[in-house]
């Protein structure tokens, strides 16, 4: 692998992690405005981000209804936190081994 792909790959993995573990304190900012503003808190799980895109699933499932249950309550401030810290403990984990 050449030395600028290994510099781009080390730069993407660095950028997303750091954008996407950052994003879930803005999902969080972002339900606080509503609350103060509104009086009513928006709740925005995993779900809805799927829903969002059309995952058919995720609108009307068909089976598996106990993980539906589960990633329907799982705020998407969380999923998106630890989906972050999983793309940077990766990134670490391979600066490690020196590849």
């Amino acid at each position: 692998m050449s030395k600028e792909r290994t510099k781009f790959d080390r730069l993407f993995h660095v950028t997303s992690g750091v954008l996407i573990t950052l994003s879930a304190p803005g999902v969080l900012i972002f339900q606080l405005y509503k609350y103060l503003r509104t009086d009513t808190w928006i709740e925005i799980s995993f779900l809805d981000v799927l829903a969002k895109i059309n995952f058919q699933w995720a609108i009307d499932p068909t089976d598996w209804f106990g993980l539906w249950r589960v990633l329907n309550w799982l705020p998407l401030s969380v999923v998106l936190l630890l989906l972050g810290l999983y793309v940077l403990h990766q990134y670490d984990l391979t600066e490690r081994e020196g590849t």
